[in-house]
């Protein structure tokens, strides 16, 4: 009777080559990641809204007779901030977003009511370094009619830093209170902002300066083995001295042996 094959052992090694192959690979794309760096690219987050957070107390924009009024906002988007200390209410009242001449972007209205904390989102033009906050109150007081909040160049750098603590990077926030005919605000909450009332987490300030971009991690130990290597070891310090010893203090003479007793003469023998 013929006996019957079996393919066990082809099967085995088959599925050992396999199991090899896959190791093989895992191991070689954990390495190429390990390799690759930080996948966090801050060009991948250039884009980003614009949160203005607004807060107004109960008695804004007052009347002849006290009595809170609705204020217009007008948000702007300007390329430059040149002209921005030239300003004049009245002017600006009448003529809106000409006044600004080729630094105007882009130019955005909301209605502000009293007591009733609010918030506008835009989108930041590329071309837009600055976002102009004014408030058409009906008496203005001095300049506090308007605040200037600088657009945050390096807002993906932020994101990418914050990425590699397991940390989050917000959208940014400005910060804007009104009271009376003042409006205050920025990057950082003016003293009479409650953040509680917001509803929103917001960023700290942004960058001033683009930091160094991260090297990857198998270049940073190779870097610091090298360096350990070049480091040049210290001599020891050569022991002390040992002190002389002291002189052995010279030994006594010794005394001379006295002479030795004479021996007595033998007695005469008897004839």
């Amino acid at each position: 009777m013929p006996t019957r094959r079996t393919r066990t052992a082809p099967l085995l090694r088959c599925a050992s080559t396999l199991a090899l192959g896959l190791a093989l690979a895992l191991s070689i794309s954990a390495c190429k990641k390990k390799n690759e760096g930080p996948t966090c690219k801050p060009e991948d987050h250039a884009k980003f809204k614009v949160r203005v957070l607004v807060q107004p107390t109960n008695d804004i924009n007052p009347d002849e007779s006290g009595a809170p009024l609705p204020t217009l906002m007008r948000i702007y988007q300007l390329t430059s901030d040149e002209k921005v200390p030239l300003l004049d209410y009245r002017e600006v009242w009448d003529k809106g977003k000409d006044v600004f001449g080729d630094t105007f972007v882009a130019e955005t209205e909301h209605q502000v009511y009293p007591g009733k904390p609010d918030m506008v989102e835009i989108e930041p033009d590329p071309k837009a370094n600055y976002v102009l906050a004014i408030a058409l109150f009906r008496e203005p007081t001095g300049s506090s009619w308007y605040r200037l909040w600088d657009v945050p160049k390096y807002h993906g750098d932020s994101v990418c830093l914050a990425e590699r603590q397991k940390k989050t990077w917000a959208d940014p926030c400005f910060y804007v209170s009104m009271e009376r005919s003042t409006i205050d605000g920025g990057h950082t909450p003016p003293a009479s902002f409650d953040k509680a009332l917001a509803g929103v987490e917001c960023p700290g300030p942004p960058l001033k300066m683009k930091p160094p971009a991260p090297e990857p991690e198998g270049k940073k130990k190779k870097k610091k083995k090298l360096k350990d290597l070049k480091k040049p070891e210290v001599p020891e310090q050569p022991a002390a001295p040992e002190a002389p010893a002291a002189p052995e203090a010279p030994s006594a003479p010794t005394a001379p042996e006295g002479p030795a007793a004479p021996e007595a003469p033998a007695a005469p023998g008897k004839g």
